[in-house]
């Protein structure tokens, strides 16, 4: 049974995505710029997903992906950060692909003592900063937070322009980088000197490594050495990650970590499960400071505005509504209503406020009928019997019919009949279910079969039961 229900829950999935995918098409577009830093012209694709082209208001941040000339490359992230967006792992993102020419020369700092040698390196910086950045940035709508993408040397020159004094990058996923130059750990070196100039950066790093081949142990070893050093800082907001990948090869890291990396992106941008707990342990008073905190502290990671506004409140709770704890939910929605009247973003503040209040009379309903099913569950008749009355006193009838349902068992068994007799008949006149046959079967009804109106209203709920 329970793989069946897997299975029902998966095509459900694949069909609201095949849905998603036909109510708009995601574009490729191919751009080329005439690039004074490099005295000719430069290309990058640009991949808008289908929640870009869906709605015209949307921003979303830009991936930048290099060795973007390699096409299968290119459509393979593309592919793989659609089906996570399209399934709820990841958000939706603009990933673009910068073309390289010569990628030893532009991807590789070759000598961190002499400026000369890697020139190259930093004319791609200035070539991103000054030209492709601005381009991207007037021509598409943008966030500010930009994640750099690169396998192998990609992965070096992403790696190398975020620990630059003015980084390129938020964040970055590095397949497979080489952190050593000229037989040296120079990569290493510069940013363990970056890290102690700024220990409260508070970048992503996502970098996995494979252990087959002489050239991928290598890598493997000067990147376990720069793991060393980051976990025995213990930095408090530097996020990074290193996996090693068993019996994986240079070429064969960069799926796993692109998929692995993504995830651990979307877990980052999120808000954490710690500041959600200091959220639900907070008082009515410190409420407001928790949420403020969490705010900025999300703010100062995404880059992006994320004040104490009605919405973004509401955008919050949304977890707990998910997990079903409404008791914090009504908590949150409390300070959500004291904010309407200072709110500056709202166009109708009682449209609002009435929305608000609707949404707490739920909550307070869920509340009190989820502590009725536990006690039901436990035996305790009278005691849910009790919290039912106090649920169903609250006057709401639209979207109620399995509080209800589940309601019978604790009326008939308290010896409750009349009350179980009006679930009986509100479930027969406004609901229409699946049939009658959950309640016949029901062994705790028992007691309810002999009266009248149990043939009346078992009669009327199989009536009522669509074809």
């Amino acid at each position: 049974m329970l793989k069946l229900v897997s299975l029902f829950i998966g095509f459900l999935l694949l069909s609201s995505v095949t849905s998603a995918q036909q109510s708009a098409e995601a574009t490729t577009i191919h751009h080329t710029i005439k690039s004074k830093i490099f005295d000719k012209e430069r290309k990058i694709d640009v991949y808008l997903p289908e929640q870009y082209m869906s709605d015209s208001t949307s921003k979303m941040i830009v991936a930048y992906v290099f060795d973007g000339q390699f096409t299968p490359y290119f459509d393979m992230v593309n592919s793989i950060n659609d089906y996570y967006s399209l399934t709820g792992e990841t958000i939706p993102m603009i990933i673009v692909g910068v073309h390289t020419e010569v990628r030893w020369f532009e991807f590789t700092p070759e000598n961190m003592k002499n400026d000369t040698l890697y020139e190259p390196t930093n004319r791609l910086m200035r070539h991103l900063e000054q030209e492709v950045f601005p381009f991207v940035e007037k021509n598409y709508r943008t966030e500010k937070f930009r994640l750099g993408i690169g396998h192998s040397l990609g992965g070096t020159f992403v790696l190398y322009s975020l620990f630059k004094e003015n980084p390129l990058f938020h964040g970055v996923i590095a397949a497979s980088p080489n952190m050593v130059m000229n037989g040296d750990e120079d990569l290493v070196k510069l940013g363990k000197n970056f890290l102690k100039k700024h220990p409260e950066n508070n970048s992503f790093i996502y970098v996995e490594s494979g252990t087959e081949g002489n050239m991928e142990q290598g890598f493997t070893q000067s990147i376990q050495h720069f793991d060393s050093i980051v976990k025995n800082r213990k930095f408090t907001n530097f996020d990074w990650s290193y996996k090693k990948i068993e019996k994986a090869n240079h070429m064969t890291t960069f799926v796993p970590c692109l998929s692995n990396g993504l995830v651990a992106f979307n877990t980052k941008w999120n808000i954490s499960e710690k500041e959600r707990m200091n959220v639900k342990l907070a008082d009515s008073i410190s409420i407001q400071q928790q949420l403020t905190d969490c705010f900025q502290h999300h703010e100062n990671f995404t880059k992006s505005s994320f004040k104490l506004t009605v919405k973004n409140v509401q955008k919050f709770n949304n977890y707990y509504e998910e997990i079903g704890d409404f008791e914090t939910s009504s908590k949150v929605l409390k300070l959500a209503l004291q904010l309407c009247d200072q709110d500056s973003t709202l166009s109708d503040k009682t449209a609002t406020k009435d929305n608000l209040k609707n949404q707490l009379l739920w909550y307070q309903f869920m509340e009190l009928t989820t502590k009725a099913k536990k006690e039901s569950d436990l035996k305790n008749y009278n005691g849910a019997k009790k919290l039912y009355d106090q649920a169903f006193k609250l006057g709401i009838l639209r979207g109620t019919h399995i509080q209800r349902m589940q309601s019978l068992e604790a009326f008939a068994m308290a010896n409750d009949k009349e009350g179980a007799f009006e679930q009986l008949r509100l479930l027969a006149e406004y609901f229409i279910l699946r049939g009658s046959r959950s309640f016949v079967n029901n062994p705790n009804l028992v007691s309810l079969h002999q009266d009248k109106r149990w043939k009346k209203y078992i009669k009327q709920i199989d009536n009522n039961r669509p074809n």
